[in-house]
């Protein structure tokens, strides 16, 4: 009885102690609307925007590089068949979102840095 009686009690304190969203807010801000920049903080984004292209990583080989450059450059062997140099979607509409969004990462760098300088 007494340990049943302690385990209510423990799990009442857990309970009613418990942290809120607005304890969080305060101390860990969305990085996504973060308010001050810097041009440090814009180049780190410049280069993970552009890591893809350096890094190899599964998604880029496997779905975006196997099913559009590697058929020109002739890297696998396939069976041909009709349309065989149609790429898929996914690859081509990951690699010019990739693409854009270097670039925006990259003119937000210039702002950031003609702003510094000025």
């Amino acid at each position: 009885m007494k340990k049943k009686l302690l385990i209510i009690a423990a799990f009442a304190a857990v309970l009613f102690t418990a942290c809120t969203k607005t304890d969080f807010e305060e101390s860990y801000a969305d990085p996504s609307k973060i308010s001050v920049t810097s041009v440090e903080k814009q180049f780190a984004g410049f280069l993970f925007s552009n890591s893809e292209y350096v890094i190899p990583n599964y998604w880029n080989y496997f779905v975006v590089l196997r099913t559009t450059i590697h058929h020109y450059t002739q890297v696998v062997g396939w069976v041909n068949s009709s349309n065989q140099y149609v790429p898929g979607a996914a690859a081509i509409n990951d690699r010019w979102n990739n693409y854009y969004n270097f670039l925006a990462q990259y003119r937000e760098l210039q702002k950031v840095y003609e702003w510094f300088i000025s």
